[in-house]
């Protein structure tokens, strides 16, 4: 491609900034072979770990912190009076530091019973509250919330019989903050099956429950109910199945307006009753105010994360079942318009499974990876809130590792807890720093000739790097690194440029000494060839 070599004097030096994650420690502890584990953060760095342990044939409730640093501050189990399975299902914190934990502690029968426990932040175990609803069978927490002053909201289902298949019904409770019971409500048919999925408060310390409802012909719709403060119902709102196909709540949040945003899974008749993603946006009168489903090509989407911006505008993430499974995340504005949509194909197997916002309001997802015959690992990816994709991250080891919550305190770093299912189960937590350490400077006054991928330098390095790279037009530009088998192991540009020279460090610090390969591919603008050239490199610490 023959261009003439052309000067331009640029006014000014251009430098462009490209967050990169920097791994900062990992810390594993034996526990039992579930997956949701969770986490969360307070204002002093410190991060909080739940979820169960190992106690001979059954589980304890897990509660660990750690420092900013990664040193354990302390552990907390429980066992429950009968001495069998216990397991944490939710956590949450308070602005004055106490910690809240919930989830199902089996009974002498094998039956569950809800299990509540309030923390201080040294550790010392202020109170536990169990609940046995008034049909003594199963009964499991699935969500909990804090108002402001305190009280500890936690929705379930609760088992009308021992029967099989069971029949479920919704059983809220509402706390103080010293574990006394304000009032509790069930929801729900008798003989049916309806089952909560998700808990909101507004901001006027309603609450707000969604969850499926056993409907006609055996399908099941969505069901909503808001309560006040005293715990009456102020509305309730059901939205039935689309003819012959079920439609199921996952997710929930409210926004700064009240506005309720609840979005799930239906079946889609029009191409074949593949499984799509729905979102639903309420006033606080519970009218609806848009109703969105997304469609991708003939293949199934589920929605596994909800986040709702400063703005309103609704980001539904998750994951698209093609012939690989693939991270997909849509945008909508507050008014239920569609803005984009991204998805995130490695070639293996993506999941997404939670998302977050960090300090700069871009979106972190997390979840797991998994890319032929290799084991899956924990899979982090950022977007912008244009879309823009500004780092992927994969956590390699030998074992399988999946991702099942992502915490982001003010600082900007982030947790990631999950577990790895090695022959002793363990529950993992990483800690990142989310920096702009991915520096793409463009000094030059020249336009190059032709594109053209340097060698890096040094090489080897340990364990940093440079790379050039030349751009003849302008256009899209993705520079990523690929491990010795091929897999994606970081981004470093995914991003429009203008023409010029560019140079890039790349700080690997958090990756093992081998041989990696840098790839750029180029899209030039009203261009039909791209660009694209592969260089090898070795990392030796």
């Amino acid at each position: 491609m023959a261009r003439k070599f052309l000067l331009l004097l640029l006014f000014s030096f251009i430098q462009i900034s490209q967050s990169q994650i920097i791994q900062q420690w990992t810390r594993e502890y034996p526990t039992i072979s579930y997956s949701a584990f969770i986490n969360t953060t307070d204002d002093s760095g410190n991060v909080y770990t739940a979820g169960g342990t190992v106690n001979g044939d059954n589980s304890d409730f897990l509660l660990i912190k750690y420092d900013s640093s990664g040193n354990q501050l302390w552990l907390k189990t429980y066992n429950g009076p009968a001495d069998r399975n216990d397991f944490i299902k939710c956590i949450t914190k308070d602005k004055f530091g106490f910690i809240y934990v919930s989830g199902e502690s089996e009974k002498i029968n094998g039956e569950e019973e809800f299990c509540t426990q309030k923390y201080n932040a040294a550790g010392t175990l202020l109170w536990t509250a169990r609940y046995n609803s008034v049909y003594d069978h199963i009964n499991k927490p699935v969500a909990m919330a804090l108002d402001k002053n305190g009280n500890i909201f936690i929705t379930g289902k609760c088992g009308e019989s021992s029967n099989n298949p069971q029949k479920y019904q919704f059983l809220t409770l509402k706390y103080n903050n010293n574990g006394d019971v304000l009032w509790f409500q069930y929801f729900g048919q008798v003989g049916s099956n309806d089952e909560p999925v998700a808990i909101a408060l507004d901001s006027t310390g309603n609450c707000i429950i969604t969850g499926r409802c056993n409907c006609t012909n055996y399908l099941f719709g969505i069901i909503t109910i808001k309560y006040s403060p005293a715990g009456t119902i102020i509305w309730e709102n059901e939205i039935p199945p689309l003819g012959f196909s079920g439609r199921e709540p996952f997710l929930l949040k409210t926004d700064k307006y009240n506005n309720i945003i609840i979005s799930g899974i239906t079946e889609d008749s029009v191409s074949g009753y593949h499984y799509r993603f729905f979102t639903i946006k309420y006033n606080s009168k519970g009218a609806k105010l848009w109703e969105k489903i997304y469609r991708s090509s003939n293949t199934s989407i589920f929605p596994y994360a909800l986040l709702i911006d400063k703005n309103g505008n609704s980001y539904v993430a998750g994951t698209e079942h093609a012939s690989t499974y693939n991270s997909i995340i849509v945008l909508y504005d507050s008014s239920g318009n569609f803005l984009w949509t991204n998805t995130y194909d490695s070639g293996g197997n993506e999941s997404v499974t939670a998302a977050s916002f960090d300090t700069a309001g871009n979106i972190i997802l997390t979840g797991s990876i998994k890319t032929g015959s290799t084991n899956n690992d924990v899979f982090v990816l950022s977007y912008s809130t244009e879309r823009t994709q500004l780092f992927t991250y994969r956590y390699i080891r030998q074992e399988n590792d999946f991702g099942s919550s992502v915490s982001i305190n003010k600082y900007n770093n982030m947790f990631i807890t999950g577990y790895d299912s090695a022959s002793v189960y363990k529950i993992i937590t990483i800690k990142f720093r989310i920096d702009g350490s991915v520096g793409v400077k463009n000094k030059s006054n020249e336009i190059p000739v032709e594109y053209s991928l340097s060698q890096n330098y040094p090489n080897p390095f340990n364990p940093k790097t440079i790379i050039n790279y030349q751009l003849a037009m302008s256009g899209n530009v993705k520079l990523s690194i690929i491990d010795i088998n091929g897999r994606e192991v970081a981004l470093l540009i995914n991003q429009k440029q203008n023409a010029g020279s560019y140079n890039v460090e790349w700080n690997a610090s958090n990756f093992a000494s081998g041989v990696y390969f840098y790839k750029i591919v180029v899209d030039p603008s009203g261009e039909t060839d791209n660009f694209s050239d592969v260089k090898k490199m070795i990392l030796i610490k």
